[in-house]
């Protein structure tokens, strides 16, 4: 045979499934301001704040570094799947709860010798 018989079979497409998204409803629900005196509880705010109002992914939030940060200019940059670069806005709020972190409970995570702060 010179050509494969399978050479005309055209494979099916698989249907991708879109990610879920958390709803207000299924979001946690915490009292408002109870956990945000400690460095853990600033945090978790800061992250929260920052994945809403950027629309990031739980990946790109987790491998955010401190530099990814442009809280002077608004926007965070974040490297979604393949490594590709996001310039992405951030309000108001999300860069108050950074800034508040960053100042009074970053601290305990960082290494020797790391700011605290951008």
């Amino acid at each position: 045979m010179k050509r494969s018989p399978l050479a005309l079979v055209v494979s099916p497409r698989l249907a991708r499934k879109l990610p879920s998204v958390l709803t207000a409803r299924r979001r946690p629900r915490a009292p408002r301001g109870a956990r945000r005196r400690t460095p853990r509880g600033l945090r978790d705010a800061a992250m929260l704040h920052t994945m809403y109002a950027a629309g990031l992914r739980a990946s790109e939030l987790v491998t955010l570094a401190l530099g990814d940060l442009h809280l002077e200019s608004g926007f965070v940059q974040a490297f979604g799947k393949g490594r590709k670069r996001r310039l992405v806005p951030l309000g108001d709020v999300a860069i108050t709860f950074l800034r508040h972190w960053l100042d009074a409970g970053r601290g305990r995570w960082a290494r020797a010798g790391e700011r605290s702060s951008s």
